[in-house]
């Protein structure tokens, strides 16, 4: 168990760019102040515990995923993550600092992101934390926000950026391109058929799913080593019939085998809506457009 430490709590969803500039200014008090540096975060996203605000939201990250873009920023932090339960969720911010900040991780101070709340809402002691703060001689200090264009960084503008096709928005905010993770699954072999051969990827149902459209994207594996740049088709398949909702990828300079692989799937530019065409043959041909249109993508980002 950590002696003395300054903690940052959340659920760091994403791990975004004001989440970095919160865990470098948590490491440098940290190093000021001769304290551990401490990331308190949840093996569950508390929305997806309190049930009601659940619907229709989506992680941009998974636990595993976060947890190692969180070391990635300083080997010196570390990483405790609390079960996040109902009776968790009852504690009020003066409870839980008492009880989980200080009592289990020895809390000397506590960095607040800028919109960092925590507790139960409907005890409204929020405001009572300082007083609270002082008496258990906890340090509290807060970080500032960072913005883009006048936006603060937040991992509800992620969200909504990507639920609009606003890729280049997200990615910006995150400082990396979007990704998701699953293992490559059979299709309908409809892509083989259209001479695109694609990857089918099942992924996770918690995990956040930009807008439906065709988009170029780059694959990793699961050692997170390139293996090829492509386009994908995230939605239906109006033309050929294709009702669910999948994620198809055609992957560039690539004609290995990935059936029951996990990859990763980066999504680095929206190039348009997904259509319905009155033939395969306008489909093929459409497809080729966004082929010739995706290189061109990939050659101006990698030039």
């Amino acid at each position: 168990m950590p002696n003395n430490t300054i903690i940052t709590i959340g659920s760091f969803d994403g791990v975004h760019l004001g989440h970095q500039q919160l865990l470098r200014r948590l490491v440098l008090q940290a190093t000021t102040n001769h304290l551990q540096p401490l990331v308190i975060t949840f093996d569950h996203h508390p929305r997806q515990v309190l049930g009601s605000t659940y619907q229709g939201f989506g992680l941009l990250s998974s636990p595993t995923e976060r947890n190692a873009l969180i070391m990635e920023q300083d080997s010196k932090i570390q990483i405790e993550t609390i079960h996040f339960t109902p009776d968790v969720a009852q504690l009020s911010a003066c409870q839980f600092l008492e009880t989980i900040l200080v009592r289990q991780y020895q809390a000397k101070a506590l960095l607040m992101g800028y919109d960092n709340m925590f507790g139960n809402h409907q005890h409204d002691d929020f405001a009572m934390l300082p007083d609270t703060a002082a008496r258990l001689d906890v340090k509290i200090m807060h970080d500032t926000p960072l913005t883009i264009d006048g936006i603060p960084v937040s991992s509800t503008r992620i969200r909504q950026a990507l639920q609009s096709g606003e890729v280049a928005t997200a990615n910006q905010m995150l400082g990396r391109p979007y990704s998701v993770q699953g293992k490559v699954v059979e299709g309908r072999h409809i892509g083989h058929q259209l001479g695109f051969p694609t990857a089918n990827i099942a992924t996770d149902a918690d995990r956040l799913l930009p807008q439906q459209g065709v988009y170029v994207v780059r694959a990793f594996n699961s050692n997170n080593l390139p293996i090829a740049y492509g386009m994908a088709n995230l939605g239906n398949q109006p033309t050929v019939g294709g009702a669910q909702e999948a994620l198809e990828t055609h992957l560039f300079v690539f004609d290995g085998n990935l059936y029951g692989q996990e990859v990763s799937i980066q999504f680095i530019a929206r190039m348009r809506d997904i259509c319905s065409f009155a033939s395969t043959q306008l489909l093929r041909q459409q497809l080729q457009h966004d082929k010739q249109q995706a290189i061109k993508i990939i050659a101006d980002i990698t030039t």
